[in-house]
């Protein structure tokens, strides 16, 4: 005997836009019944903002919220039931066709609640659908230059021109209002999109007359394509400063050095910016502010004397362009006494895979800093083993039981002398590893001693192999999910060799719950924590190269998503999480990938970049040059397979941009499938060329100390009639080793690759699929089935229920 599921309804998933078509229907998923209640409701333009802000929107509403929802916000339009598929203890999916109850009702936004005829609302509140009936599919990109807005028909992929488009603040003000031209685009000025408070931006609304109209939330997160290689500094802001002092280390009584370069988002030398720099001691207090309003191609030098009495510790030097405002630049260093390191070694490991429990040699090269190799020295270390819960290699993934802790573990090595040439060779044991589940990480710590026997220590990290297979689990949401919504996990088997590994699994989604019980032993009150845990729902599956796709319904509490092998050496990892009334907004509408590559590594301005895309369907290509701003946009119709795309390389895409495509499938009612996108993304870096100094510093091999020392400095790249400008410094190296202070690189800081500097937002990823499940019906009517109930304990004193004829 099997008992029999609670009757229930609900709607899969947080999205909302529902393509139109002549046969639109929502899909709504149920449990042992044959009909539920319907109530439509709309949400005026006025309140839609308010709606989201007062998180109304996208997830379903208790009772007390549903009647201030129906009291203050929305409108109810329509009232009736719904036939839907029924089979004893399924999970069935129905679509409710709704063409019929919209035709006469304005473009807007709706939210449909369903509910088990009879229940108690209170115990019960049933589900809620929001959604918007439109053929406008929308994507935004927001960088320095403003905030790019994109329009095109969902059942054909097609441009849409003369499109109203508005923009609102956080305040519900209109901050700007544009139409989309012949190619579905407008662009709102930067000012607009850099409001801050009330002044933000908070959506875009386009309306097609009185036929249609859409929306997209500016303030859910952007999409997050660390995934696709974007990495690298943050992108550059208007002004972007570059600033170094000579050292990390210095001594009470000396003078601090300070260079700073001042930039465009083009590395272009911003000339005669006032730029204020402030020292600060250890505590926070101001000790100098030197202002430099004059500059030599964008440069800036500061000397900041400490005397001899300064507190010692971590100071601080901000740079600010305004002096009311915050730092743009910010650097620390240490005042201390001190003496210099007379030695420097390096460690180093094979480049083979090392295990958890393997011995690897670890190798070790000492030097004295004025030359001479390092012969004689006692070394002494340790190696420590560290559990890891995610992997470079697939980022937002963790592994390993979650309730599982592994506790560092240490050994220390055997020690040894360096021969005469400063060589020592160390057999480097790891400890073996308790669990298998997750990944680790041996950080290695091995001391030299000088000849007075004082300490220099160097540090050596290296990821180790896994001993086994793993099972990453990756939530689409950051800790906590909205309660009475489902929770959405994607799943990927590793091997050994960290590449997808295939694998079959069982997952299952529990409730977890601990209560604390008192209990009295010889005389004296103690309490212990038990843990329960509900089964919500469970599924088998087998893991391949692509991520696996799992969900399930949660209400309010803790829970946590278990996964584990079925079919050979047992291993499993877990995911805690919680469900509740707040939740951040959750950026799971990252789009498909798309494979996407571009002929070669870097280019130079004029130069032809050939864009290679391989969509699996055909559609329309949207392809973007982007950096901190959008650079270039076309659009191209692309079929399923290789294409390939000629971009012409100019100077506006600086340092390096990234090349995107967004590639959208039109809808297509008669196969059966819903508009889809895919985006893909690739750097394209380019030679500075000229804009790029080329320095070489000559200076004798041996020099006597405390003698003057002759150096020549050679500067190749200097445009005929132009002026460079240098600082140089002179330090010992052994004093660099105190703070592993690494000689400055403006060129790295200026020329190297950046993280995308634009947001980028679209609706594709809300898109309701209207043709999943089995055919239902509705009907019109005063739902004579429905049993209204209310406890008169919770209800607010505000509130006062309505009537209905009995």
């Amino acid at each position: 005997m099997f008992a029999t599921r609670s009757p229930s309804v609900g709607f899969a998933g947080r999205a909302y836009v529902l393509p139109k078509s002549a046969d639109a229907a929502l899909p709504i998923e149920t449990v042992n019944l044959d009909e539920v209640d319907l109530v439509l409701r709309r949400v005026s333009d006025r309140n839609l903002l308010r709606a989201i802000q007062d998180n109304y929107f996208g997830r379903p509403l208790s009772a007390y919220e549903d009647a201030q929802f129906s009291s203050n916000v929305a409108e109810e339009v329509w009232t009736g039931e719904g036939l839907v598929q029924n089979e004893l203890n399924q999970t069935m999916t129905t679509r409710l066709p709704l063409g019929d109850v919209l035709a006469e009702q304005a473009p807007g936004v709706y939210a449909l609640t369903a509910h088990v005829p009879g229940a108690n609302t209170y115990e019960d509140p049933g589900a809620t659908q929001w959604f918007v009936l439109t053929d406008l599919g929308l994507t935004t990109l927001k960088g320095t230059d403003g905030l790019h807005v994109f329009v095109r028909q969902l059942s054909d992929a097609a441009a849409v021109d003369g499109v109203k488009v508005t923009l609102l603040s956080r305040a519900n003000r209109v901050l700007g209002e544009s139409q989309t031209n012949a190619e579905g685009h407008t662009l709102f000025a930067p000012g607009l999109a850099r409001g801050t408070g009330g002044a933000a931006p908070a959506m875009v609304i386009v309306e097609q007359g009185e036929d249609d109209m859409a929306f997209l939330s500016l303030t859910d997160p952007a999409f997050d394509l660390s995934d696709r290689g974007v990495e690298g500094r943050p992108a550059a802001p208007p002004i972007d400063l570059f600033a170094t002092t000579d050292r990390g280390a210095y001594r009470a009584g000396e003078t601090i050095h300070v260079t700073a370069l001042a930039r465009d988002g083009n590395a272009k030398a911003i000339p005669d910016l006032p730029l204020t720099a402030i020292l600060k001691r250890p505590d926070g207090v101001e000790y100098a502010r030197k202002v430099s309003n004059q500059s030599q191609s964008g440069g800036h030098v500061f000397a900041f004397r400490v005397s001899a009495t300064v507190p010692r510790g971590t100071w601080t030097i901000d740079l600010l362009t305004d002096p009311t405002a915050t730092p743009v630049a910010s650097q620390t260093v240490l005042v201390e006494d001190f003496l210099p390191e007379r030695i420097d070694f390096d460690l180093s490991l094979a480049e083979t895979p090392i295990k958890p429990g393997d011995t690897a040699p670890l190798s070790v090269e000492a030097r004295y800093l004025f030359g001479a190799p390092g012969a004689g020295l006692k070394a002494e270390g340790s190696v420590t083993l560290s559990a890891l819960q995610s992997l470079d290699a697939y980022p937002g993934y963790t592994f390993g039981r979650h309730d599982e802790w592994v506790s560092p573990q240490t050994t220390f090595l055997e020690g040894g002398t360096t021969d005469a040439s400063g060589a020592l060779t160390l057999n480097a044991t790891m400890p073996e590893a308790s669990q298998d589940d997750r990944p680790y990480e041996a950080r290695f710590a091995i001391s030299l001693k000088e000849g007075s026997g004082r300490p220099v220590e160097r540090r050596l990290t290296k990821a180790l192999a896994p001993s086994g297979p793993m099972i990453g689990i990756r939530p689409s949401f950051e800790g906590v999910v909205s309660e009475n919504s489902s929770a959405e996990f994607q799943i990927i088997g590793i091997g050994p060799d960290l590449a997808p590994s295939q694998m079959d699994v069982t997952w299952t989604l529990n409730r977890v719950e601990t209560r604390y019980q008192w209990y009295q032993a010889f005389g004296n009150w103690n309490w212990e924590p038990i843990t329960t845990r509900e089964q919500v729902t469970t599924g088998t599956a087998a893991l391949g190269d692509e991520p696996l796709d799992v969900s399930g319904p949660v209400k309010w509490g803790r829970y946590e998503l278990v996964v584990e092998r079925t079919d050979g050496a047992y291993v499993a990892s877990s995911s805690e999480f919680y469900a509740g009334w707040y939740a951040p907004a959750d950026a799971s509408s990252t789009p498909d990938t798309l494979e996407l590559s571009l002929d070669r590594e870097d280019y130079r301005p004029g130069d032809t970049a050939n864009l290679r895309l391989v969509p699996r369907y055909a559609g329309t290509a949207l392809v973007t040059v982007m950096s901190n701003r959008v650079i270039h946009m076309e659009a191209y119709e692309v079929v399923a397979g290789d294409n390939l795309i000629p971009l012409t390389v100019t100077d506006d895409w600086g340092a390096g941009a990234y090349v995107t495509a967004q590639v959208i499938r039109p809808m297509d009612v008669a196969s059966g499938q819903n508009p889809a996108r895919a985006l893909g993304l690739s750097y394209a870096k380019i030679d500075p060329g000229k804009k790029q100094l080329s320095v070489s510093i000559l200076a004798p091999d041996v020099t006597v100390p405390r003698q003057t020392l002759p150096v020549s400095v050679q500067v190749d790249g200097i445009p005929e009639g132009e002026t460079a400008y240098m600082t140089l410094a002179a330090v010992d190296l052994g004093i660099l080793n105190l703070t592993g202070f690494e000689s400055p690189d403006p060129s790295a800081h200026y020329f190297g690759q950046r993280r995308l500097g634009v947001e980028i937002r679209d609706l594709y990823g809300r898109l309701i699929d209207g043709m999943n499940g089995a055919q239902g019906q509705v009907r019109s009517g005063g739902m004579p089935g429905r049993k209204w109930t209310f406890n008169h304990h919770l209800r607010p004193k505000s509130w006062c229920p309505f009537s209905q004829a009995l």
